[in-house]
């Protein structure tokens, strides 16, 4: 695991690194190497999932669903899992079907829903 100092320099490096931003998110959200505060967890997920890190995206969604460091918002939560759905990301994949499913954030969709496992499903034969 990347150390926080480090992490640190690269997210605020000119160059906006990403991986490194989605790194400090992790490392407050989990409180490695420094107080957890799920606030700033938010910031860098946000900043990471803005410059397309997908992995940020899904964990951004996920905040917005549990409303750590954030106001609850499941439009937004919905909005973030997509974009990392459909970026790949697996993990976003039954979060958002979920949702979908039960009509949290969204109009109720049961087939959307059921698709989100089939994705996953789908991604994981290609991954293998």
């Amino acid at each position: 695991m990347i150390e926080f100092e480090a992490a640190l320099a690269q997210a605020k490096d000119g160059d906006g690194d990403a991986e490194a931003m989605n790194n400090l998110g992790i490392m407050y959200a989990d409180g490695l190497g420094v107080i957890q505060d799920f606030k700033e967890a938010g910031k860098w997920y946000r900043k990471a999932a803005e410059l397309g890190n997908a992995n940020a995206m899904y964990r951004l969604g996920v905040i917005y669903i549990s409303g750590y460091g954030v106001i609850q918002d499941y439009k937004e939560a919905v909005k973030w899992l997509r974009k990392a759905a459909e970026l790949g990301n697996a993990m976003a994949m039954t979060p958002l079907g979920d949702m979908y499913a039960q009509g949290i954030g969204v109009t109720q969709d049961s087939k959307e829903g059921s698709s989100g496992g089939k994705r996953l499903r789908s991604w994981e034969m290609r991954s293998r």
